[in-house]
């Protein structure tokens, strides 16, 4: 065994409480189990640590000609490569407890990095990077740092509606709406709280979104290239799932609302952005959450929401389709939380009557999969469907 990846979905959450000794929820081990071996589909041959899987999944994962290795022990200190859904001081400290080798993990000076990089302050800061260099375009005004309690009404009296967001959160959470009529004492508390514990918020105007996608990136210190597009959906804050279907398409479908010359323009600056300021700090995937909006009876773009440093679901998905599902299909991935496993069960094995899976020449044509193993205890799933 040479190389293992850690899959940590409550990356920011750790991040957030800049603690070596983080403590997760029983709802994040319970997601961090369950989907335990999901990055088998998007990195190729890597070793995931997990007691078992089941035949089931294993014959499946076989017929589409998945590399990988899971062991239920691995020899921390043989290992001679590792990667992770996100690096943070307390990974960092688990993983050097149980014998990596630290010269395989960020240092702390990298660590403090990455997490000022993921503050959303950067997103900030390339959105006004996007706005100087695309005099051209119409775009959004850039969102308003708040560092003082005085200034929060001052912002939320400009506009009908306003979001506040902490600078650190995960999936929705520190994600706020309100207006001048429905700000209230318990969210001023929370807004003094995170101006304290955190030093500012972020604060923008609330729009009508008509379409979420992302653009995903991978950096190294020379380069940094485009890996292709996310069509994903929300439930208002927090992420619930991915359109699958080909770059090209998505590439059509948002460019027959904003015009493929913006979209390019947009493309061609995040990637020197990302060169300039990202990419001498931290290699890896990032993905630039981004949306469609209707406004005064035109369609616009929001071209930086958030920066994700970190693969994504959406980028999961991305390659998923790439590599496992025939071309030209379309479908459905997302993830699912069922607070009774007993009715994740029944609904894993219902859908698997009602939209079988049928896999030519190791690829999807149609049906459902669940990417990771379904068993008694199973509350979360990432789920497929390719339609016929």
């Amino acid at each position: 065994m040479a190389k293992i990846f850690v899959f940590n979905p409550d990356h920011e959450i750790a991040l957030a409480s800049n603690n070596c000794k983080y403590n997760p929820k029983r709802n994040i081990l319970r997601l961090n189990d369950d989907l335990s071996v999901l990055p088998v589909w998007f990195c190729s041959g890597c070793t995931i640590e997990r007691s078992s899987t089941n035949s089931e999944w294993s014959q499946t994962a076989s017929s589409m000609g998945l590399q990988y290795d899971i062991c239920d022990k691995i020899d921390y200190p043989a290992l001679t490569d590792i990667d992770a859904w996100g690096w943070n001081k307390s990974l960092v400290t688990s993983l050097t407890e149980r014998g990596v080798n630290r010269e395989l993990l960020p240092d702390d000076t990298r660590l403090t990095t990455i997490r000022r990089l993921t503050e959303r302050r950067t997103a900030v800061d390339a959105m006004e990077w996007l706005l100087s260099s695309l005099c051209e375009f119409e775009l959004p005004t850039s969102p308003v740092i708040i560092t003082k309690q005085a200034e929060i009404d001052d912002f939320t009296n400009k506009y009908s509606e306003v979001v506040f967001k902490s600078p650190l959160s995960e999936s929705g959470r520190g994600v706020r709406f309100a207006s001048a009529q429905t700000i209230n004492d318990n969210l001023r508390g929370w807004l003094r709280r995170t101006i304290e514990q955190q030093g500012y918020i972020v604060a923008e105007e609330r729009y009508s979104v008509l379409q979420n996608f992302a653009m995903e990136f991978h950096t190294t210190h020379d380069s940094t290239t485009f890996d292709g597009y996310s069509l994903f959906e929300t439930d208002g804050m927090a992420y619930t799932g991915n359109t699958l279907m080909p770059d090209n398409e998505i590439e059509a479908h948002i460019s027959s609302m904003i015009g493929i010359e913006l979209l390019n323009a947009v493309k061609s600056q995040l990637i020197i952005f990302i060169q300039k300021n990202i990419a001498p700090h931290y290699n890896g995937h990032l993905g630039v959450d981004m949306f469609v909006f209707g406004q005064n009876g035109n369609t616009l773009l929001h071209p930086c929401v958030e920066i994700n440093l970190r693969p994504t679901m959406g980028l999961v998905a991305n390659i998923f389709y790439k590599n496992f599902v025939k071309a030209g299909k379309r479908g459905l991935f997302t993830v699912d939380f069922y607070r009774h496993s007993d009715e994740l069960l029944a609904d894993h094995i219902r859908r698997k009557a009602d939209k079988p899976l049928i896999i030519e020449n190791r690829l999807i044509t149609n049906g459902y999969l669940s990417l990771c193993p379904i068993g008694g205890q199973t509350q979360y799933r990432v789920r497929v469907e390719v339609y016929p």
